[in-house]
């Protein structure tokens, strides 16, 4: 049956069918026109970061990266990009002997829980840096990206996103908050080392310290506003349970839940807040990193 004919038995079908298709071609041409003027083209995989290994042996020693850490960030955990060029081979050394090294590529390195956290801690450290400075040369600041480059890390192929759901799955959400990166969404780096001794004490005073840092931890004066980072706000509701478990039937904010968990300073910061919104912070980081 031809659309003639449909049209003599459904009155208005001809019209109707015109008009959806009309719908159809002006919002393709408007996606177009997004895509174009955007300046976006097809995504295609990040490729993964490649070292050579060749000859390289397993060794639980991080001196590179103290020595990084030591000669190139600043002690509120920004890299000096000026500084850094005299110490990329020692990164690059450090990258290299973490790629063969780890706790499920050699084990016996690792035999402790605290051996394993600041093996974790460490790595994620060197590989922020890493890919915050290629990001840097590529100029492209934001560091959205950054959590899903991939990397030969312990004898396999991980990303900043993986090491994260790992140290939620060993060590609680609090561990993944106090973990450092080069996101000012994210935790500082330190100015040394993690070591097993101390690592877990680290911890809470690394989350203290993130609360307090007015250019990672935004409290909004104006519009009344505490701005959570994304990697406090994903655990929004193991934090708010927590605090109901511990206190009783009460309703908290998020700010008044994370109180528990700090200490000194970000105590007060946050009851200074108490009462004001709670929202994400999701508008795009930047990299620590000075000129």
């Amino acid at each position: 049956m031809t659309t003639k004919h449909c049209s003599c038995i459904f009155p208005g079908l001809e019209d109707k069918i015109g008009f959806i298709m009309m719908r159809i071609f002006i919002i393709s041409c408007v996606a177009f026109l997004v895509v174009v003027l955007s300046g976006c083209t097809p995504v295609s995989p990040a490729k993964p970061v490649q070292l050579d290994t060749a000859g390289v042996e397993p060794s639980a020693d991080v001196a590179d990266l103290k020595l990084v850490l030591k000669k190139a960030v600043t002690e509120n955990g920004y890299l000096k990009l000026d500084d850094f060029p005299a110490v990329a081979k020692s990164l690059e050394q450090q990258l290299k002997l973490l790629a063969v090294t780890g706790p499920d590529a050699t084990p016996k390195l690792y035999p402790t829980a605290a051996d394993r956290l600041a093996y974790w801690y460490n790595a994620r450290m060197a590989w922020s840096i890493k890919l915050a400075v290629l990001r840097h040369k590529q100029k492209a600041d934001n560091p959205a990206s950054l959590g899903t480059k991939a990397f030969p890390l312990d004898g396999k192929q991980m990303t900043l996103a993986k090491i994260d759901a790992l140290l939620e799955k060993q060590f609680g959400s609090s561990a993944v908050i106090a973990a450092p990166g080069m996101d000012l969404r994210r935790a500082a780096l330190p100015q040394t080392v993690f070591i097993p001794k101390t690592v877990q004490k680290q911890i809470p005073k690394r989350f203290a310290a993130f609360v307090v840092a007015p250019d990672r931890f935004i409290v909004d004066v104006e519009t009344q506003t505490v701005r959570f980072p994304p990697v406090i706000w994903k655990f929004r509701r193991n934090i708010l349970d927590k605090y109901i478990k511990q206190y009783g039937k009460v309703q908290p904010t998020l700010t008044t839940a994370l109180l528990p968990h700090v200490k000194g300073s970000a105590i007060r910061r946050l009851q200074n807040a108490i009462g004001y919104k709670c929202a994400e912070d999701n508008q795009s980081g930047k990299l620590a990193i000075i000129e």
